[in-house]
């Protein structure tokens, strides 16, 4: 590989020459996004992704495919659980290059019925859920798609002509929890994605046994193990934050990557459809204890919860539950004690512009 030096206090320093060679051009994936999404003016003048100081947001490189995990779900609301294994499989992906996230709420009529056929009678309004998962500011690798469902494939095509324009490769996989992805059920090619990118972080998979090996799918070949891509490794830490500041901290990062990737990648599997070798499913477990938390969890206690105590009851299990209360104190009637009793017929927590 390639070295490219430079001289600090009279002392040579050394990194590999990936950034800089002739066919290799970067751009930020944000700008594409809000031209797709916005078109040629934002109204709101949002950032995409978090433009900190401290941070390095998402970047396009055009020598390489460049991933984007899809999280399509009901996110009614959303909570840690949701977050956490979208978090787990961004951390575990570096070697295929998921550079960011968009994640992608139901729309409202199916989260609607969705609830009504669990007897349940809270549903929130797409722009909630999207509002809930933004939080108070932008983030470092993932937003929330705010247009329909019907809007999305068009957004889609936007963004990879755009970025197929500039000369950028990008291609979606789709990330699904246990629920999606079992032995007896594999929807492939979902949301037009090849990919599929599965954990069981937020909830046990029925493909796994108790002694932590994975049952071959009925369709597919026999998993395989993912190993540590050096390559991949080198490209993240020359892009990072850290390492435009002060190129300096490179050997250092390659360090902590190898050792925190390495860690991350040497669980995680892959096995592809005998049918159509392009299609595949790539399985992150969980680390650690499984986060058992569920949005119905979250609205039955909504329901019965005394309003006094909801912010305290949700402060652990819901994402930004401040903001999740805020929505339930402002726009559900309640008639003293917990909502269950106001309730005949199913709610859709709405803002005053609906």
């Amino acid at each position: 590989m390639a070295l490219e030096a430079f001289h600090f206090a009279g002392v040579p320093i050394t990194y590999p020459l990936n950034r800089t060679t002739i066919n290799h051009n970067t751009a930020p994936l944000g700008s594409y996004i809000e031209k797709a999404y916005y078109g040629d003016s934002n109204p709101f003048n949002e950032a995409i992704f978090d433009q900190g100081i401290t941070h390095r947001p998402p970047q396009l490189e055009s020598d390489r495919t460049n991933r984007i995990l899809l999280y399509p779900g009901s996110f009614n609301p959303p909570h840690v659980g949701h977050w956490a294994l979208l978090d787990h499989a961004l951390a575990s992906s570096q070697d295929i290059n998921i550079i960011a996230a968009i994640i992608l709420p139901l729309d409202d009529d199916r989260v609607i019925e969705k609830c009504e056929a669990l007897g349940q009678s809270l549903a929130f309004s797409k722009e909630q859920r999207v509002q809930i998962w933004r939080g108070y500011g932008p983030h470092d690798k993932y937003w929330a798609y705010g247009g329909s469902e019907g809007e999305w494939p068009s957004f889609r095509h936007r963004l990879n002509e755009d970025c197929a324009r500039d000369g950028f490769e990008v291609k979606f996989i789709v990330l699904a929890g246990p629920d999606q992805v079992s032995q007896d059920d594999v929807s492939w090619n979902p949301r037009d994605c090849e990919e599929i990118l599965v954990s069981d972080v937020s909830r046990s998979a029925d493909f796994t046994t108790s002694e932590g090996t994975l049952e071959q799918f009925e369709e597919c070949d026999p998993w395989e193990p993912v190993f540590w891509n050096e390559e991949a490794a080198t490209r993240h830490a020359t892009s990072s934050a850290a390492f435009l500041g002060d190129p300096r901290y490179f050997e250092h990062l390659m360090e902590t990557l190898r050792s925190d990737d390495m860690s991350k990648t040497e669980s995680v599997s892959i096995c592809y459809r005998k049918a159509v070798p392009t299609h595949s499913i790539r399985f992150i477990p969980a680390q650690g204890e499984i986060v058992h938390i569920s949005s119905t969890l979250i609205r039955t206690i909504i329901e019965e919860c005394e309003p006094a105590r909801l912010e305290e009851e949700l402060k652990d299990i819901a994402l930004h539950p401040e903001i999740l209360v805020e929505f339930v104190r402002a726009q559900v009637p309640r008639h003293g004690g917990c909502l269950r009793a106001s309730i005949s017929t199913p709610i859709s927590y709405r803002t005053h512009a609906d």
